[in-house]
């Protein structure tokens, strides 16, 4: 079912509880931040953000 969604090889998807949002992590180096489902996208409202924080700090708390 997910290779509707990511027809792409080497992408890894990991489950984080501690929030209701997404993040997108490309090759370790920037991260995205999606306030809803990618599934839902053009249903309602929708943002995303690039973080321009410390990349390892955050890599550290969301693993």
């Amino acid at each position: 079912m997910l290779q509707k969604y990511f027809p792409y090889k080497n992408i890894t998807l990991k489950t984080f509880k501690n929030s209701h949002d997404r993040f997108l992590i490309l090759d370790k180096k920037e991260i995205y931040h999606l306030g809803a489902s990618l599934k839902d996208l053009g249903k309602k409202w929708f943002a995303f953000s690039k973080i321009n924080l410390n990349i390892n700090e955050i890599l550290e708390k969301l693993e």
